[in-house]
């Protein structure tokens, strides 16, 4: 697999990603199947990032090209090979503390492994980040279609173009508009 500098994944392995794991509990890495990674290749190796489906971005750990190729699924793969859905839909799910959620959204693409939805009520109401929510389908309970058939990031390019604007975005305006 070629991986390309800031490329998107979602996870689908087990093992830590990191070349030192941490053997401690870190809520900004719990909950591993829930959120978008980030690869970066630099000089210095190989790092990844996160991005939590509140939109916030981890730091940086360092890992390696094995690491990424068994454990993470390219986000441009998962989005040619799931069915659009476009659903408006109350979507029941158990969140990483393990409490049930209820998300009022468009679900927008599943899969065996994933749903991706589109949440009415983010929790950053500016929508300051695209309302994107990764659910494992092994923590989906349920979902309740409630309205028509929607077209909404019905182009998997569009998704994955406004996601990485907005991680650019993210990532510009924490360093002060510098790109490190």
């Amino acid at each position: 697999m070629a991986i390309i500098n800031g490329e998107l994944f979602l996870r689908y392995g087990i093992e830590p990603l990191e070349e030192k794991p941490y053997f401690f509990d870190d809520p900004m890495f719990s909950d591993s199947y829930s959120k978008i990674y980030q690869i970066a290749n630099t000089e210095k190796g190989m790092f990844y990032r996160t991005r939590d489906n509140d939109g916030e971005l981890s730091d940086f750990k360092k890992t390696n090209y094995d690491n990424v190729e068994k454990e993470l699924l390219p986000l441009t793969i998962y989005l040619s090979s799931a069915q659009y859905m476009g659903l408006p839909a109350d979507i029941n799910y158990v969140d990483y503390v393990q409490h049930q959620r209820v998300i009022n959204g468009i679900i927008l693409y599943r899969d065996e492994l994933y749903t991706l939805v589109y949440d009415f009520e983010p929790t950053n109401a500016a929508l300051k980040y695209l309302p994107l929510k990764v659910i494992h389908n092994d923590n989906l309970i349920s979902y309740v279609v409630s309205g028509s058939k929607t077209d909404l990031y019905s182009d998997p390019k569009d998704l994955y173009h406004d996601l990485f604007a907005e991680i650019l975005d993210t990532t510009k305006k924490n360093n002060n508009g510098k790109n490190k």
